[in-house]
Order: C-alpha cells, then structure tokens, then sequence
C-alpha cells in the first residue's frame, strides 16, 4: 500500500530507470530487472529474467549487507551522465547527494562509459506509422533485429526508449518485451508516468534463433515514439567490482526488529554502504557516537567511516511515533473526561 511504503525504494527505480519494477508507481514493486549490478548493490542472492519465472538464477556475486566504497560521485554529477552508465557504475562508486567531510575519499567528476549502441533497423506489425505517431491494434508488434552472429555472455542487452508516450485514455498499457512487462501510463497520470524507459532483453538461444525481439502491444492504442535504442554494456569487470566492495565488509553482523550492528576494519577512510531505504527515522552509531547519515545511490544510506576496527550500530524509530503516542494519550484522556461528565450529568438529571 501506498500509505506505507518508503518512497525512496520508488525514487531508487525510477531514477535507474528499472522500467519492468515500476508496476505502479509507489505501491507494486517487481524485482530489479535482472541487472546484475543492482542485484549486487541490494544483495540479491536469488532471480528471474522474466515475470512468469520460468527458470530462476543465482547471482555469482551475493554481497552481504554493509559493504564499503573509496569512491564518489555527487548526485549532480551523476545526472549529466547516461542512464545505463549509472546502473552500471553502482558497484564502483557510490552516488551522494552532499559531499562527505573526509578528504581521503576520492570524488569522481565523471563516469566511463561501459556500452555501445547495436545499430538496428525495427520493422512493425499490425502498426501503423505516421512520423513519430504509432497506430497499434491488437496484438501490434515491433520487431527488433538481432543482426549479430554473436552476443557475449559477459555483457547485458538493454532496449532503451529516449522517449515513448501512451495517448490514449486507460489508466495504463502493458508491453511485452520477451517476457517482461513494461507499463505505460498516459500524460498527466497521477502514479508516475515516465517517457524513458529501459529494460534488460534475456539473449537467450532461442531469441538468438529467432532472430528479433518482439516488443508486443496488446491492445489497441496511440502512443508518441522517439528513438529506440540496442545497447550492449559490458559486465566482464564486475568480478573485479566483486572483489573490491567483498574487501570491507561489516562482520559480526546482527539483526533484530529495529537494530544493525556489525564490526569493521579498514585501513583508510571508507563509505560504508547499507541497502536499507533512506528514512530520518534511521540513526547510526560509530563506536556509540552518533555519525551523520547521507543519502546513497538516490535511495539508501552510507556514512563515513574512518580508518581504523570500530563497532557501527544502527537503529531505527519511527518518525514521529513519540508524538502520535502522545497525541493518542491526551485524546483518550478527554474522552474519559467526557464520557465520565456524560455519565454525571445523565445521574443528576435522573435526581
């Protein structure tokens, strides 16, 4: 439900753009689309590539919770670059929305790229096409020509939409891109309609067989069209990733119903990144002082952890539960002061 779902989980998938997660908005949620450097960055042991989980995958690279980074990138640098460059450099350095105050930790200007564009050609069946207007009936499809012989089992393939938008007047329209389902909300839609979208594309041997990726619309509809894109992104360095953030990790780990606490060593200045939704309600204790909290990667935490073994505690209040305790409290005192004024009003009117 809406009402109790951390937002900065939605704000996480809508700025990486994890398009086949975004089910509706801020309230259904379906997996990380398989991309390997998310299901690292939120360790992730077990997935599926598709929505009807046919097979499910292990991922190689399980990170436990609380890993560290030497690295960042502010926020306002991070969004001059590409989207998928962003997904890509999770596991290489973390995104802050303020600078930290260590002077060790090194601040990256600018992200590498990591993918190249596939040059394709779609054709389109059951659409018609008037400049960047598609007419679709039922059951439209766009096929994507998979025009390489080869496709390297150390990268992922993305379609990328710079800009598709639903003109017509339901409340949302499926697609189906090979067993993903990717929802299109119409203009002025009040649970986060988008215009880019990008989803990971399984090249399996069948595809390949095949010989294109079927973008399939099962209903009628209009929609504005700007580029589609094949992206290949190269994943052959994400063991060294791997390595670097297994390095530091928090030991000792434990979890009880509003506490993380763990153990960790490191020989210079790290940002110890947690996969727990930022929230105020978080507070965060670097032996048994109270350290700052920073927003990471859009929608977690990290603090600022100095060289040196330390213990690091977090905890968890809900935000304004001492004042709705109160409140509730000096609500039920006057209704027993009103009730108790009833009830002696009703025994001296019956005098």
């Amino acid at each position: 439900y809406y009402s109790i779902v951390n937002p900065s989980v939605y704000y996480f998938l809508s700025e990486y753009l994890v398009s086949p997660a975004l089910e509706g908005s801020a309230f259904t949620f379906r997996g990380l689309d398989s991309r390997l450097s998310l299901e690292m960055l939120l360790s992730v042991r077990s997935y599926t590539d598709t929505i009807s989980a046919d097979k499910i995958y292990t991922n190689p690279y399980i990170l436990p919770l609380g890993f560290t980074f030497d690295s960042y990138i502010l926020n306002e640098d991070a969004q001059k670059e590409d989207v998928l460059d962003r997904n890509a450099a999770l596991m290489q350095t973390v995104t802050l929305d303020s600078k930290p105050q260590s002077k060790n930790l090194l601040q990256i200007y600018q992200l590498d790229q990591q993918w190249e564009k596939i040059s394709i050609t779609p054709t389109y069946e059951n659409i018609t096409v008037e400049n960047d207007i598609l007419y679709v009936a039922k059951n439209g499809i766009i096929h994507i020509p998979l025009n390489r012989l080869n496709y390297s089992e150390k990268a992922e393939y993305y379609l990328y939409f710079d800009s598709m938008i639903y003109m017509g007047d339901q409340i949302y329209q499926d697609l189906d891109i090979e067993g993903k389902r990717m929802r299109l909300r119409p203009l002025g839609s009040y649970s986060g309609q988008q215009n880019m979208y990008m989803v990971k594309v399984p090249i399996t041997k069948e595809l390949i067989n095949k010989g294109y990726i079927d973008v399939i619309f099962p209903d009628t509809g209009t929609y504005r069209i700007g580029k589609i894109e094949l992206r290949e992104l190269n994943t052959s360095s994400y063991s060294d990733f791997y390595q670097d953030r297994k390095e530091n990790c928090l030991q000792d780990l434990t979890i009880k119903s509003n506490t993380i606490s763990g153990t960790l060593q490191t020989a210079s200045d790290k940002l110890l990144f947690m996969s727990i939704p930022y929230s105020t309600g978080w507070r965060c204790y670097l032996d048994e002082k109270e350290i700052p909290i920073l927003k990471a990667n859009t929608g977690f935490c990290a603090v600022e952890i100095p060289a040196g073994a330390h213990s690091v505690v977090w905890k968890y209040h809900t935000p304004g539960l001492k004042l709705a305790l109160f409140l509730s409290i000096i609500s039920y005192l006057i209704f027993f002061v009103l009730l108790a004024n009833r009830i002696i009003s009703n025994v001296k009117n019956k005098k």
